[in-house]
């Protein structure tokens, strides 16, 4: 009973913080594909950390899998030349579910210094738009916020494998592989 009231809650909470994406809208896998990359999965049937960490990092992941995807059809929509179209625009939902989990204790530096790249990515997105397709080339790199985000997404990267040392080699790889196609460099 106490595994099924677990699955019941895991299911809840995906429906809860999945933000609403329309039918037009690229799919996560969609976004993926275009970072030439499989989307990650990071199994918690193996994980060898506690149950509410391994719960809070699959609902992390499902969110980090929606900011991929509002960060690739955020620099599409950058690139492209289509007049009159809004750009895309979920960074305050995403940021406002994952405001709304509760990590483990160990787990805190990791939610706060996330939570603050994808600010920093939603910032510079905003100050990029208008050069919608005007100036794709003058959308640095460089950016000051670009290069802290990505600063901060090694750092919870790193704090991550620090945390869970014994995780099998491909919840380890799906730890990498998040981060890393969050990361706008």
């Amino acid at each position: 009973m106490r595994l099924h009231w677990y699955i019941i809650s895991a299911l809840l909470a995906t429906v809860l913080i999945t933000p609403h994406v329309t039918a037009s809208a690229m799919t996560v896998e969609e976004a993926y594909m275009t970072l030439s990359h499989q989307r990650p999965i990071f199994n918690p049937s193996i994980a060898k950390m506690a149950d509410d960490e391994s719960l809070y990092l699959r609902q992390l992941f499902q969110i980090i899998d929606q900011a991929v995807r509002e960060r690739v059809q955020t620099m599409a929509w950058l690139q492209s030349a289509t007049a009159n179209t809004e750009p895309p625009d979920q960074y305050n939902d995403l940021l406002s579910h994952l405001s709304a989990l509760r990590p483990p204790h160990r787990l805190n530096a990791v939610h706060q210094l996330l939570r603050e790249a994808i600010e920093e990515q939603r910032d510079v997105l905003r100050e990029w738009r208008p050069l919608h397709g005007i100036a794709p080339h003058a959308m640095s790199m460089q950016h000051p916020l670009v290069q802290d985000s990505s600063r901060k997404l090694y750092q919870v990267y790193d704090e991550v494998l620090r945390l869970f040392p014994g995780e099998d080699q491909r919840n380890r790889q799906a730890f990498h592989d998040y981060f890393c196609c969050l990361d706008l460099l």
